[in-house]
């Protein structure tokens, strides 16, 4: 039996991995797999990566594909969540900001650089054909440390998956002022380059695993239930997260998703604009 760690946020798209845990299905495959949450999402992991502190890691597809590109070790092993993140853009429930137009002049609370919280507003900036200085970010870790950073009026702008953040909204903690689906599938699951020449066949077993266990998590009627306890959404809103979240069938992921990701970087100038082979962030 090999130990393996593996990080993710803790949000509901992570349900099936702790499903397979509790009911070691992944040491029927021989593997100890170890969770590691990481509150501070795709930036903290990526670290930890680099680090050697995890070996496998469930994080945001564009995270991932800038922190390759600055060097991290470690390439995608299959496609995750197949639909796109439902980013939502908040403020302070007391800030006087109303309109999602008005945002890009304004201080950004970000988990870390390279996180989905900073790379979607300079991805969502040269959209709209502006740009957002490095001076307006700052790091505030997690979401707590966002909710108190919003609360002080100390920044004014905050991107979290929207799900995650709507029991702060219906608590007037946080101000929903827009939204921002990603072009692309949410999730991958990534390992660190040595872990996949060691372990290649555990590796591809660990993903058939916990693939299986998402579609039966999809279908079965007491997963409402339980993202309601554990998220602590109504019913209504978990019914509705789970109707837009697919998660991938078989973990194939193309091309052209990572052609659409470099393009999307490129153009909020977070990369250079040069031909990035698929080879350097997919193992295929």
């Amino acid at each position: 039996m090999i130990h393996l760690k593996i990080g993710g946020v803790p949000e509901h798209f992570n349900l099936p991995w702790h499903q397979g845990l509790k009911q070691k299905n992944f040491e029927k495959i021989g593997v100890k797999l170890e969770w590691v949450e990481f509150k501070g999402g795709t930036g903290t992991m990526n670290t930890a990566l680099r680090e050697h502190a995890i070996d496998i890691a469930v994080m945001l597809t564009e995270g991932i594909v800038y922190d390759i590109i600055k060097g991290n070790p470690s390439k995608i092993i299959a496609q995750y969540i197949s639909t796109p993140l439902q980013w939502g853009i908040y403020t302070g429930i007391n800030n006087p900001l109303q309109n999602v137009e008005d945002i890009f002049t304004k201080k950004f609370a970000i988990s870390r650089e390279g996180s989905g919280s900073h790379l979607m507003p300079l991805i969502d900036a040269a959209k709209n054909h502006t740009t957002i200085d490095a001076s307006q970010f700052v790091v505030i870790r997690n979401l707590e440390g966002a909710l108190q950073s919003l609360s002080k009026l100390e920044t004014d702008v905050f991107y979290w998956e929207r799900y995650t953040t709507k029991p702060f909204v219906d608590q007037k903690i946080l101000k929903y002022i827009g939204k921002s689906p990603t072009p692309w599938p949410a999730f991958v699951i990534v390992a660190r380059n040595e872990v996949i020449e060691q372990y290649p066949d555990q590796l591809k077993a660990i993903v058939e695993t916990v693939l299986t266990l998402a579609q039966s998590f999809k279908k079965t009627a007491s997963s409402i239930d339980l993202i309601c306890k554990r998220h602590y959404l109504n019913e209504k809103d978990a019914q509705k997260w789970m109707n837009e979240t697919n998660w991938s069938r078989d973990g194939n992921i193309d091309d052209h998703t990572i052609q659409q990701v470099i393009q999307a970087l490129i153009s909020s100038s977070l990369i250079e604009n040069k031909e990035y082979l698929p080879s350097i962030f997919l193992h295929k």
